[in-house]
């Protein structure tokens, strides 16, 4: 990965470190920039072809000639003429560039080469090769095999165009059209909270803002964002982060990169409870969050969200709120105002609201205000969250609101103590869509999200090691 100083332009990939970071300093000679506009295209495009060039050809003495064959088993319930993302296995000691060429063969059916991009799970050992496919109906159920080579032998165009400004990391596509903001720095002077770490505003393919942030009926909601009502330290109260009280969030690091398959992008921060006697603030939730921005489809894009927390010490327990039993609390999309609203989960329209309403996955669709159109064209689109089969409490329960909330409610009403020493994964995937639930391919979606592969990896013809794993439970 590049680094590069903090007072650059950041356009395909760099790294962020701080705590309590303030805004990126002026330099001199060097003019801020408004949030998405994209300055000298042309240039970051050939900035982000060289730069994946180079990743490729700085392993391509260490991967050599060696292959690696993956063989699987095409899942029977994979939807038809759905393309989505598929993560494949690799071991640990195969050495790869950013960027592979695959040959995928379903049994019976012609080879197919496709891009794939690796991707290593810091702290783990565990990688992968992630590629987009689509499995035709033919194909489900029979074996599969995957064939990755280190070659690196064509340019690969970046995904997305990244950018940090100091406060929100801005992602556009190649073109130069913004896909969302993500909110990693200090909060705006004037915000109504001092908040941190949230999505706004996240686009729809038409260039339609589907998030809103600060709203008036509830000032604290901020876009796509994740918080808890109830946090606990052996049964004390520390206060609340769903509306600030006594806790806030300190950012810390802050890395990105983008390749052929995904932009990708990893955050860190932590809750900080400030005792009311004005005793010293102690850190005692550690929150990291890993960010997948996928191409988009002829339907839809997709983009990952994983939230991987870890207490400071024994005893941090988190949960929603008890009021009326709703139980909220968790990762949270607040949409912007829309007409026509339709909520669905799991394939069943929902007339009135709900709370504790459980579904493997939810969505919320209107029509939304479009860029430079004074009165809304009438075209539906919308976003829907899904959840992991691995996801604690799976299918979860959910409150959901027309007026604009989904809200995955876990823990909801129990309390649920954090580890130390590994942390607990919550994974999501948000799909982003042109239509309703229905014509935006949302179920299809989620099956493919939910799709078990089952892998066996070797190295090369003849190669004694072998391992399998599942994509059942999300390694």
């Amino acid at each position: 990965m590049m680094t590069r100083d903090l007072g650059q332009k950041r356009q395909v990939d760099g790294v962020h470190r701080g705590s309590d970071i303030g805004p990126e300093p002026p330099q001199a000679g060097r003019k801020r920039h408004a949030p998405f506009a994209v300055r000298r295209p042309g240039f970051f495009l050939v900035a982000g072809w060289l730069t994946i060039l180079l990743a490729g050809c700085n392993t391509w003495e260490r991967a050599g000639s060696r292959g690696l064959v993956i063989n699987g088993t095409a899942p029977l319930d994979w939807p038809a003429d759905t393309t989505a993302p598929v993560a494949i296995p690799l071991p640990p000691d195969w050495p790869s560039p950013d960027a592979l060429t695959a040959r995928i063969t379903f049994e019976g059916r012609p080879t197919r080469t496709a891009t794939a991009q690796c991707e290593h799970v810091p702290g783990t050992g565990v990688r992968y090769a992630w590629v987009m496919l689509d499995v035709e109906s033919e194909a489900r159920g029979r074996p599969v095999t995957v064939e990755l080579t280190g070659r690196f032998d064509q340019f690969f165009q970046p995904v997305c165009l990244l950018n940090y400004d100091g406060r929100a990391l801005h992602v556009n596509d190649i073109g130069g059209q913004p896909v969302l903001a993500y909110v990693h720095g200090p909060p705006e002077a004037d915000a109504p909270y001092p908040f941190t770490q949230y999505f706004h505003p996240i686009f729809g393919l038409d260039g339609e803002v589907l998030t809103d942030v600060y709203p008036a009926d509830h000032r604290h909601h901020r876009g796509l964002f994740w918080a808890w009502v109830r946090h606990e330290h052996e049964g004390t109260s520390l206060g609340n982060w769903w509306i600030p009280r006594s806790i806030r969030s300190a950012p810390d690091e802050l890395s990105f990169h983008s390749g052929p398959i995904y932009a990708r992008f990893q955050s860190r921060h932590w809750l900080v409870h400030q005792p009311d006697d004005g005793g010293a603030e102690d850190r005692f939730l550690r929150d990291d969050v890993t960010c997948r921005i996928y191409p988009p489809t002829d339907k839809g894009r997709a983009f990952d969200i994983e939230i991987a927390l870890r207490a400071n010490r024994p005893g941090i327990r988190l949960g929603g709120t008890t009021t009326e039993d709703k139980g909220y609390g968790g990762l949270t999309f607040r949409f912007a105002p829309a007409a026509d609203v339709r909520i669905v989960a799991d394939g069943t329209a929902l007339d009135d609201d709900a709370i504790r309403h459980r579904a493997c996955w939810a969505d919320w669709s209107g029509v939304f205000q479009r860029p430079d159109v004074l009165d809304s064209d009438g075209r539906t689109s919308g976003a829907a969250i899904l959840v992991h089969p691995a996801h604690p409490d799976h299918p979860p329960q959910w409150l959901l609101r027309h007026y604009g909330i989904l809200n995955v409610s876990f823990p909801g009403l129990e309390m649920r103590e954090i580890p130390t020493d590994k942390p607990l994964v919550l994974r999501y995937r948000v799909w982003i869509h042109r239509g309703d639930a229905e014509a935006g391919g949302v179920q299809e979606q989620y099956l493919a999200y939910a799709a078990d592969w089952q892998w066996e990896i070797s190295h090369g013809a003849g190669a004694a090691g072998r391992a399998s794993r599942s994509t059942a439970d999300g390694s």
